[in-house]
């Protein structure tokens, strides 16, 4: 079977034009999503940021054989702080200090532990009560990092 040289001429400017239309549009997909709709996922990336998660103590109260209780489940609350650089950390770490007690020891642990792993929240303050964890919540503090406090725990 043999086709004349107009009709292969034909079909492939057919199909030119079709992939130059496909790539238009998937070329103008690609512009609205990054160009024009930059803002909305940038704000959607950070509030994905961090996220909740309570985890149930695995275990219950644990007795000796006497039936005096040696471990108990005891609520406890962690503040932690996710920032982009270890200024911004130092800075939120100054502004909690005025509402949250923070010493310069714990300011430092956690300066240490946001140089380790970056990408993580740096814990700025464990095992900590209920009144404390409410300060920063009611007072609602301003900063440009993140500040998480987590589910009660279970000790």
């Amino acid at each position: 079977m043999s086709f004349h040289p107009n009709e292969v001429a034909r079909r492939s400017r057919a199909a030119a034009i079709l992939a130059t239309a496909v790539l238009f549009v998937l070329c103008s997909a690609f512009f609205r999503t990054q160009i024009l709709g930059h803002k909305q996922w940038v704000l959607q990336s950070e509030e994905n940021r961090l996220r909740e998660v309570p985890i149930a103590a695995p275990r219950g109260v644990i007795f000796d054989r006497n039936g005096k209780i040696i471990a108990e489940n005891v609520v406890g609350y962690t503040v932690s702080v996710l920032t982009q650089s270890e200024d911004t950390l130092r800075a939120t770490l100054k502004k909690l200090s005025g509402t949250i007690p923070l010493t310069s020891n714990q300011v430092e642990r956690a300066v240490q532990r946001y140089r380790k792993a970056t990408t993580r929240p740096a814990v700025s303050l464990n095992d900590a009560s209920f009144d404390v964890v409410s300060v920063p919540e009611e007072h609602r503090v301003e900063s440009p990092s993140l500040i998480s406090m987590s589910w009660p725990r279970r000790c």
